[in-house]
């Protein structure tokens, strides 16, 4: 929807030049309605978002997230991923195969991805980065079960694969099954290895909160909100922090 809103904003110049061209005041006309429709559109928007950050301090953060999202999914080199898909037709190994998934992933393209670290793993079944991406890309796509059979299975050879983030996201996953007190195990261990981080602290404080433990859970909401004070957080973690600041106040400091 928004890359579509981006090409009408771009075409409309063009489509004004020809509508001038045809009957300079109707061209006029029109130009001024979308120019005052535009004015009414934008104040309304920052009414909107204003509203919603009030209602729910999170939101910023997660429309930084959300516009980082899609600037990634623009900028992506699909150029080299386009070239990577020919030159697997002519040689195919699990690491290029790999990199192709990565690149799709890294834009956001989950669907994409998929099918080439499903071969990188059939390939090479031994190939752990391959199964972490897979598990990845499983993740996003809502696929869980399988998402966790393929972390499970990198957790348990490499508990610190890829600096804990493996770890991390198959806690993740167990949280978003319900399967809570598993997910709580493996992100404290996590937690044991690595030190807390926003995102990692949430979802333990969600887990735990599931459990019924609420002191347990509100220590760790207040660690991921400790994480980083006064320090510039990237996007996501930034998105983690204001939800457990929200979450924190629920449950009661």
């Amino acid at each position: 929807m928004t890359v579509l809103l981006l090409w009408a904003l771009a075409l409309w110049p063009a489509a004004l030049e020809l509508l001038l061209l045809d009957s300079p005041v109707t061209a006029v006309a029109w130009d001024l309605r979308l120019r005052e429709a535009a004015r009414w559109t934008a104040v309304a928007l920052a009414v909107a978002v204003a509203a919603a950050a009030l209602l729910y301090p999170p939101f910023l953060p997660g429309l930084r997230l959300q516009g980082q999202r899609l600037r990634l999914s623009m900028s992506g080199d699909r150029t080299r991923l386009r070239n990577l898909q020919f030159e697997l037709r002519q040689l195919e190994t699990a690491a290029r195969q790999l990199e192709a998934g990565r690149l799709a992933l890294g834009m956001g393209d989950a669907r994409t991805a998929l099918p080439h670290l499903l071969r990188a793993v059939e390939l090479d079944p031994e190939h752990l980065p391959a199964r972490w991406q897979l598990g990845l890309a499983l993740k996003q796509l809502g696929q869980l079960q399988l998402a966790a059979a393929e972390l499970g299975a990198v957790v348990a050879r490499d508990p610190v694969h890829a600096f804990g983030q493996a770890r991390l996201a198959y806690g993740t996953v167990l949280h978003a099954m319900g399967r809570d007190a598993e997910a709580a195990a493996e992100l404290r261990a996590r937690e044991a290895a690595h030190g807390p981080s926003p995102e990692a602290s949430f979802v333990l404080g969600r887990a735990l909160l599931a459990t019924g433990d609420r002191e347990g859970a509100r220590s760790a909401f207040s660690a991921a909100v400790a994480c980083g004070a006064g320090a510039k957080l990237d996007a996501q973690q930034a998105w983690y922090r204001a939800r457990a600041r929200a979450a924190l106040r629920r449950v009661g400091r």
